[in-house]
């Protein structure tokens, strides 16, 4: 069986029309030579004729296939052995994250592995069949749509390259959702994804929703590209405390480990540094004391592991040594009790206070939702919610502009919340990601079986949960939920989930509007229906709750997300200008909103510190930090099993690329472009020699032996006529 890779270049055979038209429509000129006599040439003359259209013929032929076997070997075809087979509607997705660059001594990176198992399998595709590809890493590129005619994806694959953006192949699977009406009816669907497949790469409410909704069978194959047994240490968090001696600034700064085996690394901070042993699924603190700095062009610091380890983006991490101010934190609770240890918040302010006293760097204020206030929002930093039935328009509006602006908001729900009032103040049906909250509440639920259960799937790799892996602290996964609000699969985006209750019922929940951060957590805040803040990690958590919700203020982002700035002061008509790390303009959105200047980026390719440049004046340069994508720092690949539960019903397996390409290699498979390009190169000589040794033009020696011959003929006949005449 034959088939075309590039079925498009056969239009070029309208190019046969081009020798045709040459030898039909060519005009014929004569040339007169005067003769003394023409009466012995005549015979010459018309035999000569004869052979001229004979030649003509001949050539035409040559000339026409060697169009038609030029035109054959751009389309690439390929032949395969084993007759007709079944017509397959195929889906490659490559992996595009950080993690698949992952390098060893002497080895081929995870995304090098993938490129060549790409283009093998696009090359051995078969008649009939259509395939698509894509690249995903936290977004997914569409590089070709369905289609019989891959020659524009090819260069493309090769070209393609690692960002700084961690996996999330959900994102892949939404994309590929939306392709699957093209499918033709009587074709088999068959999905491809070749990556490293590591821990944080998929989610399970995501993954099944997809094979309910594709409504068709469909075969899964992960191409297992990805090292078997990666280690990576990495910085996963680093903060600027106050209170330390006087000239002196005080920053900590989290290591965390993965991997098998004990890794000793270097952490340099300044023109300080520390040897730092790590374990294997832990985390290590370590605090420096550095000098104070008073130049606001240098209070950003750069902390480093060394020596770079496969994956060297996570080793380097910036902190701005000016966002160490004291935090603003607003907790409004619902006054359900007069005993303060029954309250909604008891639990999350004893946290601030143990973390206040030890760092002095949070400001607390509580309020009840009936003593709230605009002007206490408006204050605040950071704002957390325990247990709120409900607020007045007025300190609504309020805490959307102020989020809008930059705070941070975190939502603990609970029984005294007001369902009607979230899903209709706080959540917009038309425009959820406009929301104060992107998903409407469901009912209250209970696990299955009524027994409390354990947080599960939880992205440790998130600056929320990093570092918490702990021995000692990380009791976090072992926490237990008996009670929580249900939502709609369908609306859940489970690229915002960061942990999930049950498969379909998501813990905390990610969400961000404009500049500022927003939390959900589908849980209390006390410990009425989990034991969470009764938990070893629940200090630390709120420790990371408050960093994370407070680092807009600080401009500290990640690669994964989409970056909005508030600027503090822009004059009307000044120009803005986004420089990268290396000093290049970064293309950027600029909008002004209610007299406030806000700068979007979208799409980061690098990590390190950027600047946002008003009016060309770099003395008010913004200064901005980006992270690469956490997510991939933990590059161990997932369970194979795990993940086939996640697929069932679906045909699921994981197969090795090196040994999918060895059975791919046995099957008959011949490239027909090599062998037509030397036909044609036979027929151009053909075409040559012809032209050289049979048209008279070129070759006068013909026409003279011809007239020779005939001349040598006509004289014979002649002697015998007088002879006869004799």
């Amino acid at each position: 069986m034959i088939n075309f890779l590039a079925p498009s270049a056969l239009f070029g055979l309208a190019l046969l029309a081009i020798p045709l038209a040459i030898h039909l429509f060519q005009p014929r000129k004569v040339r007169h030579t005067p003769f003394s006599s023409l009466r012995w040439l005549f015979q010459t003359e018309q035999r000569l004729a004869r052979r001229i259209k004979w030649h003509q013929i001949l050539l035409l032929l040559i000339r026409a296939a060697f169009v038609t076997v030029i035109v054959l070997a751009l389309a690439r075809p390929q032949y395969y052995g084993g007759g007709k087979a079944e017509v397959v509607e195929r889906f490659i997705v490559l992996d595009t994250s950080r993690s698949m660059a992952y390098r060893t001594a002497d080895q081929k990176t995870p995304l090098e592995t993938g490129r060549e198992f790409v283009s093998e399998l696009i090359m051995r595709s078969r008649a009939g069949d259509r395939t698509a590809v894509l690249l995903t890493n936290s977004r997914t590129q569409i590089l070709t749509s369905l289609t019989d005619d891959l020659e524009s994806a090819l260069p493309a694959v090769e070209r393609a390259t690692t960002g700084i953006a961690g996996t999330d192949l959900n994102t892949a699977l939404a994309t590929v959702q939306s392709m699957l009406p093209q499918c033709r009816e009587d074709a088999r669907i068959k999905l491809y994804f070749v990556t490293d497949n590591h821990q944080q790469s998929w989610s399970p409410a995501e993954v099944q929703a997809f094979v309910t909704d594709a409504k068709r069978p469909v075969q899964v194959q992960i191409i297992q590209v990805g090292v078997m047994s990666p280690r990576n240490a990495w910085i996963a968090d680093a903060q600027v405390r106050p209170g330390g001696a006087e000239g002196q600034t005080t920053v900590v700064v989290d290591i965390a480990c993965s991997g098998e085996g004990d890794q000793r690394r270097q952490l340099h901070i300044g023109d300080s540094s520390e040897p730092v042993d790590l374990k294997p699924g832990g985390s290590r603190r370590v605090t420096f004391s550095i000098p104070s700095i008073d130049d606001p062009k240098k209070e950003i610091i750069e902390i480093r592991l060394e020596p770079p380890d496969s994956l060297p983006e996570d080793d380097v991490m910036y902190v701005d040594l000016s966002s160490g101010g004291g935090l603003r934190v607003l907790l409004v609770e619902q006054a359900t009790s007069r005993v303060p240890s029954l309250r909604p918040g008891f639990h999350v302010n004893v946290a601030m206070e143990a973390l206040s006293r030890r760092t002095g760097n949070i400001s607390v204020t509580m309020k009840s939702p009936g003593n709230l206030i605009p002007a206490d929002i408006l204050d605040a930093e950071v704002i957390i919610l325990a247990d709120v039935a409900s607020l007045t328009d007025a300190t609504l509006s309020a805490l959307e502009a102020r989020v809008k602006a930059g705070a941070g908001l975190a939502v603990f729900l609970g029984p005294s919340v007001n369902r009607e009032f979230y899903n209709t103040g706080m959540h917009d049906p038309l425009h959820p990601q406009d929301s104060l909250l992107p998903l409407p509440l469901a009912p209250v639920g209970e696990p299955a079986g009524g027994r409390p259960v354990s947080l599960k799937n939880i992205d440790w790799t998130h600056e929320l949960f990093a570092g918490l892996l702990d021995p000692k602290l990380g009791d976090i996964s072992v926490a237990r939920v008996k009670r929580f609000y249900t939502f709609n699969a369908n609306a859940i985006n489970a690229s915002q989930v960061l942990a999930w209750i049950e498969d379909d019922v998501p813990a905390v929940i990610e969400h961000a509007l404009g500049p500022g951060r927003i939390l959900i957590f589908n849980m209390t805040a006390n410990d009425t229906w989990s034991d969470l803040p009764r938990r070893n990690s629940f200090i630390p958590l709120i420790d990371r709750i408050l960093t994370f919700l407070g680092s807009a203020r600080a401009r500290q982002f990640t690669a994964d997300e989409t970056v909005v700035v508030v600027l503090p002061s822009v004059n009307e008509g000044e120009a803005i200008v986004v420089e990268g790390p290396d000093g290049t303009p970064v293309q950027s959105t600029i909008n002004t909103v209610n007299g406030r200047t806000f700068v979007r980026l979208d799409n980061i390719s690098q990590a390190g510190v950027f600047h946002i440049i008003p009016g060309g004046d770099t003395s008010r340069a913004v200064p901005l930090i980006i992270r690469p994508g956490l997510s991939d720092s933990i590059p161990t690949p997932i369970d194979t099993e795990l993940l086939g539960s996640w697929w069932a019903p679906a045909d699921f397996s994981v197969v090795n690329a090196d040994r999918e390409l060895e059975q791919l290699s046995k099957t008959t498979h011949l490239a027909l472009s090599p062998w037509l390009i030397c036909l044609a190169c036979l027929l151009f000589l053909a075409e040559m020699y012809l032209v050289h040794r049979l048209c008279p033009r070129l070759n006068p020696a013909v026409t003279t032996m011809l007239v020779s011959h005939e001349s040598n003929q006509s004289s014979e006949t002649l002697h015998r006529t007088v002879n006869h005449s004799s």
